[in-house]
């Protein structure tokens, strides 16, 4: 009898250690984050000439949340899409456009726990979406219906996405996450205004508060 209880105190004690050394990767609480990679924002195809143009390159973000516990968190944060540009020249004439895309976003998180220290996880919700165009054309033709001109717009896009993190320690995580805002406002190809649908993938680092 008496080597029972020694048996069963030694395995609650084992497993209460277990427990307290195990490291949790969407911890529970507050923590802030980055994360740097690439963003696809698609460029309009408004000429009516072959056109160069760029549509992928660096973008990174700002980010801060609180997961409630290890299956669901809230999340706010800001983004940098890279510029899309459309190059063009014909004729003796040349013309120019970029977009420089902006998010402040706000979206719920639902984890789902592989392991102690490896979680998979899909976020949903909506980005204030800054659209910032300039525009300049000396004479190159444009497409029949397009109606461009420079200027910034403002709408609130639908964004989803997903992830994978891994706990380095009990604050420190790094995991790579991929989001995607909705297109809005119109068609972009005809529209200075309207919004395209855009992709950023990142790699982040985030730090708990615990």
């Amino acid at each position: 009898m008496k080597m029972n209880k020694i048996i069963t105190v030694c395995l609650i004690t084992a497993s209460s250690l277990a427990f307290a050394s195990m490291t949790i990767a969407a911890t529970p609480g507050s923590y802030i984050g980055l994360g740097l990679g690439g963003s696809n924002v698609p460029s309009p195809n408004i000429f009516a000439a072959t056109t160069s143009t760029t549509t992928m390159g660096f973008a990174g973000r700002a980010f801060g949340g609180y997961n409630v516990n290890r299956n669901f968190g809230v999340e706010a944060g800001y983004a940098y899409y890279k510029q899309a540009s459309a190059n063009v020249s014909s004729g003796g004439a040349s013309a120019s456009l970029t977009r420089d895309i902006s998010t402040i976003n706000l979206v719920g998180k639902a984890y789902l726990p592989l392991e102690d220290n490896f979680d998979l996880y899909a976020l949903g919700g909506g980005a204030m979406v800054l659209n910032k165009v300039g525009y300049t054309n000396s004479g190159v033709p444009v497409n029949a219906g397009v109606s461009y001109a420079a200027g910034t717009a403002h709408m609130i896009s639908p964004e989803l996405g997903a992830g994978a993190m891994y706990a380095i320690s009990n604050q420190l995580s790094t995991g790579v996450e991929y989001s995607y805002i909705f297109s809005g406002h119109g068609n972009t190809n005809t529209n200075s205004t309207a919004t395209p649908g855009s992709g950023l993938l990142t790699v982040d680092l985030s730090y708990y508060f615990g």
